[in-house]
């Protein structure tokens, strides 16, 4: 029983490899093989949590049932509904597990950042990462996700000298930011990693026997004024002095009007309560004949004759999905779906309550997780999520989100023993 224990265990710490192992797959241009190796390794996790829980064997099932989904080129569907299934089974893969084994995993995780690295250094300079399997919006998403990683790593970091490691490790992915022409990957983690100092600093002070939760008000308006400067200066650079400016433009002008349009495709056609579904034909219902804006944005900027043409033949096919995971989500499940994010957002809420109103010293190895790595994460989630739809399209990406959520049901360190 000991032996059959020690390799599960052994199963366990090691098997996230497959994630980073998977990136680079992905990168070389075997998508059949990336996604090969991420559904051995759902299916391997549901497994071991079978061992601990037989409920999971139904889960498991779903999975093997749903693989072909995961594992077959997506190509440019725009959506399907296992998007979400996926999402849901990678959390359930990581339900429960013990603090340590997330530390470990954390560390696997951020590794894929090194083949991201190697492609980038590879590529011929000058070009943006963009690869014939995973796009640029697709890989911003990701670089700006392991820089979530990396970051909370380097605050649970015991040592200074581990701190520095990882923080040159994060350093990285800078780089990389730039090449990936997109602002997404530097601004919103930079938020997220804003925001979330400013909650785990929030202290619980007791007086009269009452816990009354006091904000540092002047900090947070000053770090909320810095971030609005910030983020207008980064616009303003992204729209005149960037070298595809005039598309720069002429994309956001597209993804707001879009959005706009995707959200109200349910309540024009009745089915405001559960959506249009996953195949709906709201990508023809906002293409340039519905927005006239798409195509005279198009005629008032400056762009090139090859940008015009690309742009022109974008604008009438319409945008593939609404650039906003929360308008995509209303659209195709409407107010039930966008309520039960409501739901898993208030739970996260929770989770994160509990260990912010406590003292530092009173905190568990499991509180900080939930401070100091998940709550960045979930926040760059929550931001990106206004300008992109990036629960869709890639199964890695999906794997990841639904992975990493699960932090915040991690075990104690005083329990994994008794487990």
């Amino acid at each position: 029983m000991n032996a059959r224990h020690q390799i599960f265990s052994q199963a366990d710490r090691w098997l996230d490899l497959c994630i980073p192992a998977s990136t680079a797959l992905l990168l070389t241009g075997q998508p059949l093989t990336a996604y090969s190796v991420i559904g051995f390794w759902l299916a391997a996790r549901l497994s071991l949590q079978c061992i601990k829980q037989r409920i999971y064997l139904l889960l498991l099932c779903i999975a093997l049932t749903s693989m072909g989904t995961m594992v077959l080129e997506r190509g440019s569907v725009p959506s399907d509904p296992n998007d979400l299934l996926i999402i849901a089974l990678a959390f359930a893969a990581g339900v429960h597990r013990p603090v340590q084994r997330w530390h470990v995993s954390l560390i696997q995780i951020s590794l894929c950042l090194l083949p991201i690295a190697i492609a980038a250094y590879l590529k011929s300079p000058g070009t943006l990462l963009q690869f014939p399997d995973i796009n640029v919006n697709r890989l911003s998403f990701l670089i700006g996700l392991l820089i979530s990683v990396t970051w909370g790593l380097a605050e649970i970091s015991t040592t200074s000298r581990s701190r520095l490691a990882w923080l040159a490790w994060m350093s990285v992915a800078l780089p990389l930011t730039l090449l990936s022409g997109s602002r997404a990957p530097l601004v919103l983690p930079a938020l997220a990693i804003i925001i979330s100092k400013l909650i785990a600093q929030t202290r619980a002070r007791r007086t009269t026997g009452s816990e009354v939760v006091q904000l540092p008000w002047k900090n947070t308006i000053a770090t909320l004024a810095l971030i609005t400067v910030l983020s207008a200066g980064a616009t303003q650079l992204w729209y005149h002095y960037a070298s595809d400016s005039g598309i720069n433009r002429v994309s956001d002008t597209w993804r707001t009007h879009t959005a706009l349009c995707w959200a109200k495709q349910p309540f024009r056609q009745g089915e405001a309560w559960l959506g249009l579904g996953h195949v709906n034909n709201i990508r023809k219902r906002c293409d340039s004949d519905s927005l006239p804006i798409m195509q005279s944005a198009i005629d008032n900027s400056t762009l090139t004759e090859q940008q015009r043409n690309i742009a022109g033949r974008a604008a009438e096919k319409g945008l593939p999905h609404a650039h906003n995971s929360y308008v995509q989500i209303l659209a195709e499940t409407g107010i039930v779906g966008l309520g039960a994010v409501l739901i898993a957002a208030i739970w996260i809420a929770r989770m994160v309550q509990r260990p912010r109103l406590k003292q530092a010293m009173e905190r568990t190895a499991s509180d900080e997780l939930a401070l100091k790595v998940a709550l960045p994460i979930v926040i760059y989630l929550a931001i990106t999520g206004v300008t992109t739809s990036f629960h869709l399209f890639l199964p890695l990406n999906q794997i990841l989100i639904g992975y990493l959520l699960a932090m915040f049901s991690a075990r104690p360190v005083e329990k994994e023993t008794s487990a």
